[in-house]
Formats: structure tokens, C-alpha cells, sequence
């Protein structure tokens, strides 16, 4: 893709130059449906591991208690989602309990 341009003109470009291709004999071409996607996703885990870390701070602190939190299913795979025609998100499914103190003093809306 060039930089200004979204996943669907790229597709544009890419019909019109594959239609330009002379197939021999009774071969035929097909163009499916394209979609963004991430070369090796897994490289963005310690960047995604680091948020989630973040992220469960800025919940305990919030909720105000010094419980422990448990995380369960960060050894899964880092996924990719497509969100427009321009940006995908990834991200890690998993599972987050905290477990409440009996000193913390959670906050109530």
C-alpha cells in the first residue's frame, strides 16, 4: 500500500495489473478477498505484555485495592483483527481476576 492510500485502492491497482497478465492457454486467475493483515504479529508481544501490565495497575489503583491479580491465557497467540481499511488492531485473549484484600478499601461509585 502506498502511504495514502486504503486496503481497497490498493486492491484497485492490483486488479488492474493483474488484468493486464496474458494467461496461456485455458489458465484462468482469480482475485479473493483482500484483506490488511501483520508479518509476524509475534514480535509485538512484549510491547502488548507491557500494556497489560499497565493496564492491571491502573485497575487496582482505581478500584483501590492492594489484592492480588491473576492473568490466565498469556501464553496464547497474538492475534490480529482488522478494524477499517486502513488499521488492524492485535492483541492477546486472555483472562484477568483480582483478588480483593481483606485491607483494601475499594472505591464505589
Amino acid at each position: 500500500m502506498k502511504k495514502d492510500e486504503d486496503v481497497y485502492e490498493s486492491a484497485i491497482r492490483v486488479r488492474q495489473f493483474i488484468e493486464t497478465i496474458e494467461m496461456p492457454g485455458k489458465s484462468t486467475h482469480a482475485l479473493g478477498q483482500l484483506q490488511l493483515a501483520v508479518d509476524d504479529p509475534e514480535r509485538y508481544r512484549k510491547e502488548l505484555l507491557e500494556n497489560i501490565s499497565k493496564d492491571v495497575a491502573f485497575l487496582k489503583s482505581t478500584i483501590g485495592t492492594k489484592g492480588k491479580a491473576f492473568i490466565k491465557g498469556l501464553e496464547r497467540p497474538v492475534l490480529v483483527r482488522q478494524v477499517d481499511d486502513r488499521n488492524v488492531e492485535l492483541f492477546i485473549h486472555y483472562e484477568l481476576t483480582i483478588e480483593m484484600s481483606s485491607q483494601s478499601n475499594p472505591r464505589v461509585p
